[in-house]
């Protein structure tokens, strides 16, 4: 978004029209870019909350399994949160900012959550 410059390409959220359309009125390389970043939004979001479900029900899962899939739905609901107020403030930097450092948490979390899940096979040790 960031590089292409896409960022207001489509300056209305949570539609992408003015009149509430789901698609664009017109369409660009930029509009293509940040249409793309949201339906990625809508996936992830989606997946997010299908992989924390399924830890929290899952009853051998450790706490500090419950925990980060807490961790990384709050931080994803954040994350959509940072990414409105960046099209209702005109890209405010002190908003934008708080997007990209919430993004970067995300990968950190979910990363925890990949180490927590295969520590015993990342780390050699044999599973009791």
């Amino acid at each position: 978004m960031r590089h292409s410059f896409a960022g207001l390409a489509i300056p209305f959220f949570p539609w992408s029209t003015a009149s509430g359309g789901l698609l664009p009125a017109v369409w660009g390389f930029k509009v293509a870019i940040h249409f793309a970043h949201r339906a990625m939004a809508l996936v992830l979001g989606l997946a997010v909350a299908a992989f924390a479900l399924a830890i929290w029900r899952e009853r051998e899962a450790s706490v500090e399994m419950r925990a980060g899939a807490s961790l990384l739905l709050g931080l994803f609901g954040l994350q959509i949160l940072f990414g409105a107020y960046i099209i209702w403030s005109y890209r405010d930097p002190a908003i934008t900012t708080g997007h990209v450092l919430v993004g970067a948490l995300i990968l950190a979390t979910a990363f925890c959550l990949t180490w927590l899940a295969h520590r015993d096979a990342i780390e050699g040790r044999k599973q009791i």
